[in-house]
């Protein structure tokens, strides 16, 4: 009998086969300007969920017009919190590092090479 992890590898790797492929719907949807932007930066919002949480509750103990907003008005009040601090992340440290770091250890170094050596 097949085994789910089976049917995981072959379902993931019939999913990278079908987005090597430009023509695909699949590609075409997951290439949306938006969603790229969501999965460059996803990253960032994982780390930085928590800060804007503390701030937030910090925050509604403070201010009690705050804590007396609906849940999905406070809902989305930290989701944007969260999302903006990881955007002013995302392009403030983690891009710029990123290039540095590709730049240091890019393709253009020597393969095979020890990474202590200069």
């Amino acid at each position: 009998m097949v085994g789910v992890d089976t049917l995981f590898v072959a379902g993931a790797a019939g999913l990278v086969l079908s987005l090597s492929y430009e023509i695909d719907a699949l590609t075409r949807v997951l290439s949306f300007g938006p969603l790229v932007f969501l999965g460059e930066g996803s990253y960032c919002i994982y780390i930085v969920q928590r800060i804007p949480q503390y701030l937030f509750s910090f925050a509604r103990s403070r201010l009690p017009d705050l804590a007396m907003m609906p849940a999905a008005v406070q809902a989305l009040i930290l989701l944007a919190l969260t999302v903006g601090a990881s955007v002013f992340l995302h392009y403030m440290i983690e891009k710029p590092m990123r290039s540095r770091i590709n730049r240091y250890f890019g393709s253009s170094r020597k393969r095979g090479g020890s990474l202590a050596t200069p």
